[in-house]
């Protein structure tokens, strides 16, 4: 496959069922040999960056329009804020960031809800600082980035269970 986009097992069994269901017969292919576009589920996955995990974090009950800050995952409210360090006005003591559910980009990372914030689910998140990608299963990130650096590939059976829809 020489594109970057790669299916699962698990993804490539979603696609086959979700094309049979829709159409519920053979796929007629265009004048080159190709399944017609239209005909070809888009992909909404959108990319968005963060900075990184953190455990707990007490979460400001009002938005910020600071420039300065971080998007973090914080895991023990699953959902992103905003880390915003606090200015130390010269002395050397530094003091703890704060946290903010709402923030220029939040809509990136989750629903507007500043009560009850919930990431999206159409999204890939890339920590920035492992690299590692993650996915909102309905009740937290997991990972879905591959930790031994080989993509996979699609067994021939499941390319021709594409092909060949009303098996």
């Amino acid at each position: 496959m020489g594109n970057s986009r790669f299916l699962d097992e698990v993804g490539l069994d979603y696609l086959v069922k979700k094309i049979k269901a829709a159409l519920g017969k053979k796929v007629e292919l265009d004048e080159n040999g190709m399944i017609p576009s239209e005909l070809i589920p888009g992909n909404s996955m959108e990319m968005v960056e963060f900075d990184g995990f953190v455990d707990d974090a007490e979460i400001q009950q009002v938005g910020t329009t600071a420039s300065n800050y971080t998007v973090v995952y914080v895991k023990a409210k699953k959902y992103f804020a905003a880390q915003v360090p606090q200015a130390s006005g010269g002395v050397s003591v530094s003091k703890p960031s704060l946290y903010y559910n709402v923030w220029e980009t939040y809509a990136k990372y989750q629903n507007d809800d500043a009560q009850q914030p919930v990431p999206h689910s159409n999204k890939i998140f890339v920590d920035k600082t492992t690299q590692k990608s993650y996915r909102w299963s309905g009740s937290d990130l997991v990972e879905v980035s591959s930790t031994g650096g080989n993509v996979g590939s699609i067994a021939d059976s499941k390319i021709d269970e594409i092909w060949n829809i009303n098996e």
